[in-house]
């Protein structure tokens, strides 16, 4: 965690965040055991996640965020 939260960073907090949560769920889902839905090959590779997107349900924080 501490890799992804650095005060020094020039990456905004929620950037890094992003970053840690992307590579949580690669690592998470990569480590998964295969359900054989890709074929015998296609579990084997590793899950990469392209991109993650946060929603906020409350239009103040939204109106903080711009």
């Amino acid at each position: 965690m501490e890799r992804f939260h650095d005060p020094s960073n020039p990456i905004s907090e929620i950037a890094q965040f992003k970053l840690f949560i992307k590579d949580e769920i690669e690592q998470r889902l990569s480590e998964m055991p295969s359900l054989g839905f890709d074929g015998e090959e296609g579990d084997k590779e590793r899950v990469r996640i392209a991109l993650i997107t946060f929603a906020f349900n409350n239009a103040r924080v939204i109106n903080w965020l711009r």
